[in-house]
């Protein structure tokens, strides 16, 4: 197999194959048998004359073929001329006859090459490793919630008491409802919602309507329930059910806790910083126009011909960017020979089948399946690309927590 490169404009590149008929001897008897297994009437199975199959089954076997080669062409042309292939190739001229060899030409488009990152151009803020006494408090509380207990309340409802309610919500003739939904009356509720709530009673109903952006919700509800956490007594039983030996080791524990939480939330802020740095470094990058008229493409097709809003070209640009920044972290990846997490990606996989509640083996099977496992790999791969950065920028708090070289939790 004889395969030749030529670099053409921008990130095209034109592959020329050449493949003689002995090598092929062994695909095209392939093709053949698949094709001799056909049932027809007034042939026995597996019977019929070669004649006949090259008259009437030509095109189908030179189908075979193709399906079966085209593959193995591109991955050896890969290997041997070190290309990151990024679109799909198109078959410009191929030439093939049992007795003469298989000659083809096909195009596609690379992943752009990048220069070595230079990390004192990028600036990523570390997170203090500082913990307060108010932190350590709310990962107690929410480490010991499970073994409270929520006790029936007969006053009004007030700030963090726990309601039991029946709802409905009506916004631009659009109803949605829910029945016994329990929630805490805090400040993470819409305010208009939560200041409603406060001073009701278990048993009494009410109406009210509030603004939302632009639009007008209107919420019916009944209250069920009022309740308050009791939490429960710190003493020696509830160590045994957390699993530590004293308070002291209670303590470190919830002080561990809140440096890996600080640490997973500085991690996805500093990822966007990133990427945003790695768009302004590398903004002059050319990138695959194949990918970007696609889409345009799609863009254009999905258009509301009524919104006049929607701006194209810009779209067209951040996606040219995203695309820059996409290929530099695989560059990254592949430059400093970082290992792919193939158990973080298996679970994330496994999560995702659990919550559409898809069968994974039969999932996997599926092309859905399989595009949805290509791109769980894909983000994989950028993150342990921008962890491999930080990892360069941050101090050694994040070293102490250990927590770079461990699965992140979604």
């Amino acid at each position: 197999m004889k395969l030749d490169v030529e670099k053409k404009e921008g990130l095209h590149r034109l592959l020329i194959v050449h493949i003689p008929a002995q090598e092929m001897a062994q695909t095209y008897n392939s093709a053949w048998q698949a094709v001799r297994s056909t049932k027809l009437r007034g042939f026995r199975q597996g019977k019929l004359p070669k004649r006949f199959l090259e008259k009437q089954f030509k095109e189908r076997v030179e189908s075979e073929i193709y399906h079966q080669i085209i593959p193995q062409i591109l991955e050896e042309a890969e290997k041997q001329h070190h290309l990151n292939r990024v679109t799909q190739a198109h078959i410009e001229d191929i030439r093939f006859d049992r007795e003469q060899p298989l000659e083809c030409q096909m195009s596609f488009e690379v992943r752009p090459e990048f220069p070595d990152l230079d990390l004192t151009q990028i600036e990523v803020e570390s997170p203090s490793s500082e913990i307060s006494e108010e932190e350590k408090k709310a990962q107690l509380e929410y480490t010991i919630e499970e073994f409270g207990s929520y006790l029936d309340k007969e006053g009004a409802i007030e700030l963090d008491d726990f309601v039991t309610l029946d709802w409905t919500e009506t916004k631009d003739d659009q109803v949605e409802s829910e029945e016994d939904d329990f929630m805490k009356v805090d400040d993470s509720l819409h305010e208009e919602f939560r200041d409603n709530l406060l001073g009701m009673k278990a048993g009494e109903t009410k109406e009210f309507s509030f603004k939302d952006e632009e639009d007008t919700i209107l919420i019916s509800l009944t209250i069920k329930k009022v309740q308050y956490f009791e939490p429960p007594e710190l003493n020696e039983d509830l160590l045994q059910k957390l699993n530590v030996k004293s308070f002291d080791e209670l303590e470190q524990s919830m002080q561990d806790e809140v440096l890996q939480y600080k640490e997973r939330s500085a991690r996805l802020l500093a990822y966007d910083t990133l990427r945003e740095r790695l768009g302004e470094i590398y903004k002059e990058t050319i990138v695959p126009e194949t990918l970007v008229k696609q889409h345009q493409d799609k863009l254009q097709k999905d258009q509301d011909p009524a919104d006049t809003t929607k701006d194209i070209e810009q779209e067209l640009n951040d996606y040219r960017q995203s695309l820059r920044v996409r290929y530099a972290l695989e560059d990254l990846f592949d430059k400093q020979k970082l290992t792919l997490n193939q158990e973080h990606c298996n679970k994330i996989f496994l999560n995702l089948c659990d919550l559409y509640r898809q069968p994974p083996a039969e999932f996997a099977r599926t092309d859905q399946g399989l595009s949805t496992y290509l791109k769980i790999q894909a983000k994989v791969r950028e993150e342990t690309a921008l962890d491999f950065i930080l990892d360069q920028k941050w101090d050694s708090f994040f070293h102490r927590t250990s927590l770079l070289k461990a699965d992140p939790k979604d």
